[in-house]
């Protein structure tokens, strides 16, 4: 069994058509999006209805429940905001239903979970940066293997057992699910943070119990150039090329 797991589009089109052919060729047996479809992007309309297309699992994400309930956009800073405002104003009433099907949490295999943030809580939209919360949600969960989006930092946790300590494994290429519980963030496709500009996405294979994180290059140029022709924030199409 292989399975693609993704996140954070963020209407960033180019970044997911590139996403998309990497994904073709994988010849995968199932692929989930973990939400944030929408956001910061020129292109939320677009995403969407590609990602409909192509029949992949999806869960919610802070900012597709934003676009949904205004409520959420106190939560935002101000860029973000500015951007879900707009993306509130370019989106079809058939977008904004799509979004009302998404889950909050989908089961990939078993003994795995797949939600946007660490699913502690539905709603609460917690970080996979906090060690502390890591391991609650480690105490909290059945699961083994917790997969999750929101950061836009490609890492994973590993926790051995009880009585030893969290280990964070930074920017990783690929990482054996040996014993224990694994979190894994599958970074993100349309605004990656850890440095690396390129579209993030991860493949797992049940056969070695592997995780293997895959880069993807796509035209930022353009990507970037619709975010300010749009009246975004500039700082949205600056921070593409720079992968922060």
């Amino acid at each position: 069994m292989k399975i693609i797991l993704l996140s954070d589009i963020h209407g960033n089109l180019e970044a997911l058509e590139s996403v998309c052919e990497s994904v073709k060729e994988e010849d995968a047996d199932k692929v989930y999006c973990l939400g944030d479809v929408v956001g910061y992007g020129a292109d939320p309309e677009a995403c969407l209805r590609m990602v409909d297309e192509l029949g992949w699992e999806n869960t919610f994400g802070n900012h597709d429940e934003a676009v949904l309930n205004p409520a959420g956009l106190n939560l935002m800073n101000p860029v973000a905001r500015a951007a879900l405002e707009w993306t509130r104003e370019n989106i079809s009433p058939e977008g904004l239903k799509w979004l009302e099907g998404m889950k909050w949490e989908v089961a990939p295999f078993e003994g795995a979970v797949a939600s946007h943030a660490l699913p502690l809580k539905h709603g609460s939209w917690l970080y996979s940066d906090d060690p502390n919360l890591v391991r609650e949600t480690f105490a909290t969960r059945p699961e083994s293997i917790i997969f999750v989006g929101h950061l836009h930092f490609a890492h994973a946790w590993h926790l051995k057992n009880e009585s030893e300590e969290l280990k964070l494994v930074k920017v990783p290429e690929e990482i054996k699910l040996d014993d224990g519980k694994w979190l894994i963030n599958v970074g993100s496709v349309g605004q990656p943070r850890d440095g690396d500009h390129r579209a993030c996405y991860v493949v797992y294979e049940d056969a070695g119990k592997t995780v293997t994180y895959r880069r993807i290059q796509y035209d930022t140029v353009t990507a970037a150039k619709k975010i300010v022709d749009a009246g975004l924030p500039e700082v949205l199409a600056k921070r593409l090329f720079l992968g922060q």
